[in-house]
């Protein structure tokens, strides 16, 4: 599983997964990368390249209408939200162009399965590897997420807070709390 921490590279998960398979090239493993709406975005002609070239890997992708996390860390240190979700992006359009993940996955050549639920993850995953393998190409699952449900692992990302900004308490209880684990006693 190739997965960057928490998307905040936007771009380099399909590149990244591209170069883990060529460097796994003829052994039995399989590259998987974790990716979101907004990443694919910015970086998806890289499928057409490893679809091209005959490198399997598979691509997960979260449609969650945006940028989630980029939004949850905006407002988790206080900020406004704007500017993240689709639905709130300055545009002239009533309704704005919605990408079809599916769709544009398959015009670069890639496998496509997608999933609504759970069980429905799990075989459309399973699907996805073994079409990658038997194939030689890039299988992608389009995973529809919802924007605001999240994992809480604990896991703390130091971001700095301006002072005037309300969620500059909960980074300094964090700061804090990194040097009592990097610096005990």
């Amino acid at each position: 599983m190739d997965v960057e921490y928490g998307f905040s590279c936007m771009g380099y998960e399909l590149a990244g997964a591209w170069g883990a398979a060529l460097a796994r090239a003829g052994t039995d493993g399989l590259v998987t990368t974790l990716l979101g709406d907004g990443s694919y975005l910015m970086l998806n002609s890289e499928l057409f390249s490893a679809a091209f070239a005959g490198h399997p890997l598979v691509a997960v992708v979260c449609d969650n209408d945006g940028y989630a996390v980029i939004a949850r860390l905006q407002e988790g240190q206080g900020g406004t939200p704007f500017n993240n979700f689709y639905a709130d992006c300055r545009t002239n359009h009533a309704t704005p162009p919605r990408v079809d993940f599916a769709a544009h996955a398959a015009a670069l050549g890639c496998a496509v399965f997608s999933a609504g639920e759970l069980d429905e993850f799990r075989e459309a995953y399973a699907r996805a590897r073994a079409a990658a393998r038997a194939e030689s190409r890039p299988a992608v699952v389009v995973v529809r997420t919802r924007q605001s449900a999240w994992t809480e692992a604990g896991a703390w990302w130091e971001v700095g807070v301006p002072q005037h900004l309300s969620g500059r308490p909960e980074y300094d209880r964090g700061k804090a709390a990194q040097l009592r684990y990097t610096h005990p006693g």
